[in-house]
Order: structure tokens, then C-alpha cells, then sequence
């Protein structure tokens, strides 16, 4: 059974779904109406969404219409699909020409989170999905986002407590303070079986307009396919391809 909290979020969500292109603006009465709430509680809900800026309150009209905070959180989720569609062609090409498994990550909150991938074509491979999130610590994949953070939120991941996977995952703080800098020394993170046993990986950060890191690319493998020869050639690609993706997002060198 939904709880008073969750309730309210629902209806929360409704008077929001009541806005739409033909009737922009609304006001209480007419919102009322559309989520069938009483007129009184409405106005609760209104208020609350007013000062979060999830919703603006025009004076002269008495009507709600949708705030800037909307616009805010709508160019996050239009900044990744424009970030897909302009990696996706040199994911595919980095795929083509290594036959290993690539894919891009964005950080979500504490994690990295997988939002476009190629699967290797070899019969064993690495199978990443879209949506499937990873510690930050814990690999080159994510590591790579890590190493770009401020320092202040590097400290608050560390503080909340680093956590094993493997007999190769960095839990100790000083020996992740000293990776994380040499990441960001070199311009590419590696990683051999710190997530998981038996699979390495090699990541490079994207960049967007403003120098900001906002995505990283990795290539991962098997360790019987991933040797040190094909490490080196991985490296160097990968780091290739981030720049190229960098490039088309209006990232200056």
C-alpha cells in the first residue's frame, strides 16, 4: 500500500501533467479539476512546487505555469542524448577496429552508470547493459569520472566507505588518492579484475564545451585478450576516440 509519502508525490506529478503546449498556464481552479483534488490542497502543492522553482506563479494572471527548474533538469537528460547520438558512431568504429567490448559512461550521483555499448562479437565477451551502474572506485570505467571530481566530493566517496569485489580492488584511501592523480596525470585510467574477476579495461574522459568532464569511454576485455601488448594499443585508442567525441561536443585543446 502506497505510503502518505508517495501519495503525494503522485500528486505532485499530476498537477504537473496537467501543463501542456495548448493550456501552458493554469490556474488552481482548473488545476483542481484536473488532478481532482480539493481546491484547498491544492494550493499546498502549489506553493511547495513554487518554491522549489518547479513551478512559477504569474501576479497579474493568478496562474501557475512550469518554472525554470523544469527547463534545468530537462537539458541534463537532453545533454545525454545528444552526448549518445554524437559518440555513437565512433563507439561503433572503436568496436569495429579492436572487436572488444565499448561502451560510454556518465556519472549518476555515488555511481557511473552505462548509457550506450557495443558488445564484442567473440563468443566469450564482457556484457554490459545499458542502465547497469558501477562503484566509482572500483575500475578504469569509473574511476575515470572519479579522477576528475573536485577533491571535496572525492572525500565524501572515500568516506562513505570503499568496498571489496575482488582480491584486486582498491579499498585503501591514500592508494585511490594517489591512483585517481595519476589518472588524471595521464589522461586515461586502467584496470585489471578490480570489478570483476578475469576482465580489465582501459577508459578516457570526454569533455564538453566548458572543459568539463562529462562522460568517460572504455574498452573492456578479457585478461587472455587483453594482454599488455593490446593494452598499450588500447590505450592509445581509447584515448583517440574520447578526444574525437570531445572535439564534436566543443571542447577546445
Amino acid at each position: 500500500m502506497p505510503t502518505k509519502n508517495i501519495l503525494s508525490l503522485q500528486k505532485a506529478f499530476k498537477i504537473l501533467s496537467a501543463f501542456s503546449k495548448v493550456e501552458p498556464e493554469l490556474g488552481a481552479e482548473e488545476i483542481s479539476k484536473f488532478v481532482r483534488i480539493p481546491k484547498s490542497s491544492v494550493y499546498r502543492y502549489l506553493n511547495t512546487l513554487v518554491n522549489e522553482s518547479i513551478l512559477d506563479y504569474d501576479f497579474s494572471s493568478k496562474k501557475y505555469r512550469l518554472g525554470f527548474r523544469i527547463l534545468e533538469l530537462a537539458s541534463i537528460v537532453y545533454d545525454r542524448l545528444e552526448l549518445r547520438k554524437i559518440a555513437a558512431p565512433f563507439i561503433k568504429e572503436f568496436a569495429e577496429k579492436t572487436k572488444e567490448t565499448v561502451y560510454l559512461t556518465v556519472l549518476s550521483r555515488d555511481r557511473a552508470v552505462c548509457i550506450e555499448k557495443i558488445e564484442s562479437n567473440f563468443a566469450i565477451r564482457l556484457s554490459v547493459n545499458r542502465g547497469e551502474s558501477f562503484p566509482l572506485h572500483a575500475c578504469a570505467t569509473s574511476r575515470i569520472l572519479m579522477a576528475y571530481m573536485p577533491e571535496e566530493q572525492q572525500e565524501l566517496i572515500i568516506a562513505g566507505g570503499l568496498d571489496k569485489y575482488t582480491e584486486h580492488t582498491i579499498t585503501n584511501p591514500a592508494e585511490l588518492r594517489e591512483e585517481l592523480g595519476k589518472i588524471k596525470k595521464q589522461g586515461f585510467a586502467y584496470s585489471d579484475q578490480g570489478l570483476d574477476e578475469g576482465a580489465r579495461a582501459v577508459s578516457a574522459p570526454i569533455f564538453d564545451c566548458f572543459g568539463r568532464v562529462i562522460a568517460g569511454l572504455s574498452i573492456a576485455g578479457p585478461v587472455y585478450r587483453f594482454t599488455d601488448e593490446k593494452r598499450e594499443e588500447y590505450e592509445h585508442l581509447v584515448k583517440k576516440y574520447a578526444k574525437q567525441i570531445s572535439l564534436k561536443l566543443g571542447f577546445v585543446t
